[in-house]
């Protein structure tokens, strides 16, 4: 009989512990993630439901429940069994979180480039890759003997390294320098970089009204593309009382 919401729901299904810097305590994260993942989830039983009710000679219906909470613990299952194996037993306050590192893969961060709140987000994941962000990078070549467990041990001086060489770097150019290298990488976007991104604009994303009480405004398509159908926007949103 409790009150729910999704950013209280997260917290109380353990999804909160597992965000968060390794020096702070966990951070509730920025989406309200049971309202989407239950959302997928229902969106799933929604047509199972239908398929069932087509299957079934009676054409019967039936109630479809989907709970934010179990939803949630069912998207950390991972976490759940490392847990009962003995690998995921909950660390103090001071440890909790990767922030932005994955366990299985060194460097990998979130690193500031040239402007003001610009990062770019680079990803190594094989040696190969490793090897093409040293050269790059400059870095010293004793660095490009190094294997997966050599750079998680050193993790905090590739990214201060890494950092040093990002910072005056446009990060659009570094992702772009890394992808032709192999190396997972891509600019982090704000909304002025997302609207003069070369890909959507080729995909036509963006289309622009004039709204009476402003002048020219541009927003975003209907991401659905249906080949007999297409979803557009025809017109502007209507003003107070307009219709």
């Amino acid at each position: 009989h409790w009150l729910a919401y999704g950013s209280s729901v997260d917290s109380h299904a353990g999804l909160s512990h597992l965000v968060g810097y390794p020096d702070q305590v966990p951070w509730k994260g920025g989406v309200a993630w049971p309202d989407p993942i239950a959302g997928l989830h229902a969106a799933s039983g929604l047509l199972i439901a239908l398929w069932d009710r087509e299957a079934s000679p009676r054409r019967i219906g039936q109630t479809v429940e989907v709970p934010q909470f179990e939803s949630i613990v069912a998207a950390i299952g991972d976490q759940l069994l490392a847990a009962q194996l003995g690998e995921g037993s909950p660390p103090p306050p001071a440890e909790v979180g990767p922030g932005n590192r994955d366990p299985t893969l060194a460097p990998q961060g979130v690193y500031r480039c040239q402007g003001d709140d610009q990062w770019v987000a680079v990803s190594v994941v094989s040696d190969d890759g490793w090897r093409a962000l040293c050269h790059l990078a400059g870095f010293p070549a004793v660095w490009t003997t190094w294997l997966l467990d050599d750079r998680q041990h050193h993790h905090d001086m590739i990214d201060d390294a890494l950092s040093s060489w990002t910072r005056d770097r446009r990060a659009t150019d570094v992702a772009e320098l890394l992808q032709r290298e192999g190396t997972a990488a891509g600019a982090v976007h704000d909304a002025a970089g997302l609207m003069a991104d070369p890909h959507l604009d080729q995909r036509a994303l963006f289309t622009t009204f004039d709204q009476p009480e402003f002048g020219p405004f541009t927003t975003a398509n209907l991401p659905l593309h249906l080949t007999t159908t297409p979803a557009r926007i025809r017109r502007r949103a209507p003003l107070l009382g307009e219709h």
